[in-house]
């Protein structure tokens, strides 16, 4: 979520200051509260990490937890009381964060670069462990088109993750030679980067079947999770509006497991299969795909959506009321 200056100062107050000035500190109102952190932050060693920056902006490839400007700038002139103290303050974002900068960090900046060789190689064994036996990884690795392959996807655990599921169906070669065609350089500057990790999940989505990728541009809405046993219940809403009469939602289901195939999608843990997380990047791929298609499926997606959600609630508002104890635990989880 996209967190205010009072959810951030609460969550602070917690963790720094002992049971009896915690609930004092809590008691203030911002104003006070304010400087009295900003004093004790500047005055003692601790670090303090806001991550994922470019959602609160709406930027390209973000989730998009936005935050109004007044929320915004309260963020910033708080920070901006912490510069020159002994607390570190680490900013992470895939954009220039241009609000912040000159109250905060100024220039200095530290461009992330993608993995380095060693933990590269320990990612993409652990990918390739998810499809393939021992011995099949092993005759890949050795394969000097899959070494260019790793080389070209630059250690960006997304774009690796995306591109070497492809490999359960395709050689090494073909999925290099498919990338070069359409320029991926994913070392290179930000804005080229997200165009290359697009182009990744492009080349994912281009080899889906074509009903498949119908279907998928469905699940645009979604940012966060997809419960698979709940998607039926998206299919009948949607089936419901004139807009999708024409779609074939049975095969909704085989169509998520293309997705999964291709590494758009992957189950959240192994214990629950069917709770799958989205590769972050996807729903902005959908969603650029959706303005090519006509504004009234746009609309009734966001209708079928809208009342998928209410039945969603429905069923985790029973959960949580029932008086069985699991139940009760399952809905509060949901």
């Amino acid at each position: 979520k996209a967190w205010t200056l009072e959810q951030i100062l609460f969550n602070i107050g917690q963790q720094i200051y002992k049971k009896f000035e915690a609930a004092k500190f809590q008691a203030m109102n911002i104003k006070a509260q304010v400087p009295k952190l900003a004093r004790k932050l500047k005055s003692e060693s601790y670090a303090l990490i806001l991550d994922n920056l470019e959602s609160i902006m709406g930027k390209e490839l973000a989730i998009q937890n936005t935050l109004p400007e007044a929320e915004r700038n309260k963020i910033r002139d708080f920070l901006a009381l912490l510069t020159g103290g002994k607390t570190k303050v680490i900013l992470g974002s895939r954009s220039r964060e241009e609000w912040l900068q000159e109250r905060t960090f100024r220039e200095n900046l530290y461009e992330l670069q993608g993995l380095d060789k060693e933990a590269r190689t320990e990612l993409g064994e652990k990918i390739l462990q998810r499809y393939f036996s021992s011995e099949n990884v092993a005759k890949i690795r050795e394969d000097e088109h899959f070494q260019k392959l790793m080389k070209l996807l630059a250690g960006y655990p997304l774009a690796m993750e995306v591109v070497l599921a492809n490999l359960k169906r395709q050689k090494p070669e073909e999925i290099l030679q498919a990338l070069q065609a359409a320029d991926v350089d994913i070392d290179t500057g930000s804005e080229d980067k997200t165009k290359s990790i697009l182009t990744c999940v492009q080349y994912s989505h281009s080899n889906l079947y074509p009903e498949a990728q119908k279907l998928l541009l469905c699940l645009a809405p979604f940012s966060g999770f997809i419960h698979q046993l709940g998607i039926a219940h998206y299919g009948e809403e949607l089936q419901k509006l004139e807009a999708f009469q024409d779609y074939d939602f049975s095969k909704f289901d085989k169509a998520i497991e293309e997705a999964i195939n291709w590494g758009l999608l992957s189950p959240i843990d192994a214990n629950f299969p069917k709770y799958l997380s989205i590769q972050p990047v996807f729903p902005y791929f959908l969603k650029t795909k959706l303005k090519e298609v006509n504004e009234a499926i746009s609309e009734a997606l966001e209708t079928g959506f809208k009342n998928h959600y209410i039945w969603l609630a429905n069923s985790y508002s029973q959960l949580m009321d029932s008086k069985d104890a699991r139940n009760r635990k399952l809905g509060i989880m949901f």
